[in-house]
């Protein structure tokens, strides 16, 4: 065997074993990102679900019960008249269309403290906001 030729197949084997380790990180790396993406989604549906429940049981006190819903790390979009929420690319259903912020049916709350409450002046319908924009809902009500 020539030295030449030893050193070729070296720097080929070298060639290879970089190869499969660059595949391997590049899969490695492919199935981590997929799991960020899960964990995020399910996070989502966490809040989604989360708020959900709030609202129902809200709903089934009666009038005057509050709730709030801290740390909410994502915005969270209301379709009342669609009975859905969204967070992100996750939905749920909600047990009532009669939502609101006190302006529209339709809206978003940005991630925070919410507040989900019923009110006696204007029954079965429940109200959504973030904690801070109560001063602002106790003059519309």
């Amino acid at each position: 065997m020539k030295k030449g030729q030893a050193t070729l197949e070296a720097l080929i084997a070298v060639i290879l074993a970089i190869a499969a380790f660059a595949f391997i990180a590049s899969l490695s790396y492919e199935k981590q990102s997929e799991t960020a993406d899960t964990e995020a989604f399910l996070a989502k549906k966490d809040l989604c679900l989360k708020v959900s429940n709030n609202i129902n049981g809200i709903f089934t006190s009666g009038d005057g019960a509050v709730s709030k819903i801290k740390d909410t790390y994502y915005d969270v979009f209301f379709d009342g008249p669609g009975r859905e929420i969204f967070v992100g690319d996750a939905r749920c259903s909600i047990p009532v269309d009669k939502i609101t912020n006190g302006i529209n049916s339709t809206f978003t709350i940005p991630k925070g403290v919410m507040q989900v409450e019923s009110s006696i002046l204007h029954p079965q319908q429940i109200f959504l906001f973030q904690d801070h924009q109560r001063k602002h809902h106790n003059k519309c009500l």
